[in-house]
């Protein structure tokens, strides 16, 4: 049962925190949606912000008022655009001028709140949706769950879960994958699997995002052998693996010094047409350079520049360590 795994993660953290309850009624909010300007109509068009500030004064004034699926639309643009606090203050002037929300107004604004960190005015955008008459949809839930794992309340995620749950709404995958991650990240991988094994319980098709997150716990926290079974399941169903996939292994293993394996996963990865990235980089050069085979590290690093792939704060860093401040910036313009 879900709720024997949420009582096992609740049993794994402090007596003190806090349960999330679902309010019935809540501060006011502005929550409203845009109307999208012919400027920005279709997937391929470039967004600028100020046409889509002119688009949305001409659209608040004429009459009659577009449809709350425009709104909708324009504001969904400026998310896109990580404009949030300017999408908070569109509602308002929506709410002012009487354009009444629908679900996916409420729901833009809570993703907006949840990247703003604030998840705790998610919850009475939620409140106010009950008391305006709207029904909430697994969009709402999952947005919320989001948020309260981007700020890793992660035992308030799962009550949350359980709330939903025993309200009737049916978790999908995404629900699913958010407290599995949260959960892998913190290392209470048997909790993740339980969650995991639930999912197959209710019909609930986990996908490479979910056994990525596990195969990352295992690589961490657990046995990494493990992480290989679940790894050689995976692809044996039909399930190809990706950058992520092998980014999680490759750290395992040059982690504990298993380099041949390492190679020879490397190799497979490339083999499979997976090109690595930054994150995989950053991998191999950082554990080269902790067990002293800088000139490896100069090779990977050399084979990142030659594919435009730009050295981040972690090579640097990883760089620094292993030739020194003087050495790193000669073995950089070397290779340049």
């Amino acid at each position: 049962m879900l709720r024997s795994s949420s009582r096992r993660l609740r049993t794994s953290f402090s007596s003190h925190h806090h349960q999330v309850l679902i309010p019935i009624s809540a501060n006011s909010f502005s929550h409203h949606q845009i109307h999208t300007p012919a400027k920005v109509r279709g997937a391929t068009t470039q967004y600028n912000f100020h046409d889509v500030m002119s688009s949305f004064n001409h659209m608040l004034r004429v009459n009659p008022s577009p449809s709350i699926i425009q709104f909708n639309k324009l504001l969904s643009v400026l998310v896109r655009m990580k404009h949030f606090q300017t999408v908070l203050s569109f509602s308002n002037q929506m709410e002012f001028v009487g354009i009444s929300p629908d679900i996916c107004t409420a729901n833009i604004l809570i993703n907006c709140f949840c990247h703003l960190h604030r998840v705790d005015f998610g919850f009475s955008v939620l409140g106010k949706t009950f008391k305006l008459g709207l029904k909430p949809n697994i969009i709402t839930f999952n947005t919320l769950i989001n948020g309260l794992c981007i700020q890793a309340k992660v035992a308030e995620a799962v009550d949350c879960f359980d709330k939903i749950v025993s309200i009737g709404y049916q978790p999908d995958v995404q629900t699913y994958n958010m407290i599995v991650n949260s959960l892998s990240k913190m290392g209470k991988f048997n909790v993740a699997f339980g969650l995991f094994e639930e999912m197959a319980r209710r019909g609930c098709e986990p996908n490479l995002v979910t056994y990525n997150s596990l195969i990352d716990s295992l690589c961490k926290y657990g046995p990494v052998k493990e992480a290989f079974h679940l790894f050689f399941k995976i692809t044996n169903e039909g399930i190809l693996p990706d950058v992520v996939t092998y980014s999680s292994l490759l750290h395992a293993l040059c982690y504990s010094g298993q380099w041949k394996k390492a190679s020879t996963l490397f190799s497979d990865m490339l083999d499979q047409n997976i090109a690595p990235n930054i994150v995989t980089f950053s991998i191999l050069v950082d554990e080269l350079c902790k067990k002293g085979m800088v000139d490896k590290a100069r090779c990977v690093v050399g084979t990142m520049i030659q594919q435009g792939i730009e050295l981040n704060v972690i090579t640097y860093s990883s760089l620094i360590d292993g030739f020194g401040l003087e050495g790193c910036n000669l073995m950089c313009k070397h290779i340049l």
